[in-house]
């Protein structure tokens, strides 16, 4: 991850997955599950329901594989 992250939602609910696109919208390069991480040192809610328009900011994410669920 290069800087922090940041964008408008595009719907409303709570966040169950992501896709991370090319610039053009066009290719999948990854997605995965959208999973609350508590605080964790950090300062702020960590909540998974977004509304319409909402700004997301991504800060940082893990990325596990499937055995370490």
């Amino acid at each position: 991850m290069n800087g922090v992250w940041s964008f408008a939602a595009i719907a409303a609910g709570i966040a169950g997955h992501f896709r991370i696109k090319d610039n053009a919208d066009a290719t999948t390069h990854m997605q995965g599950e959208v999973v609350a991480v508590g605080n964790a040192g950090n300062d702020g809610d960590h909540n998974t329901n977004i509304a319409l328009g909402q700004t997301i900011t991504v800060s940082y994410f893990i990325l596990l594989d499937g055995m370490h669920k």
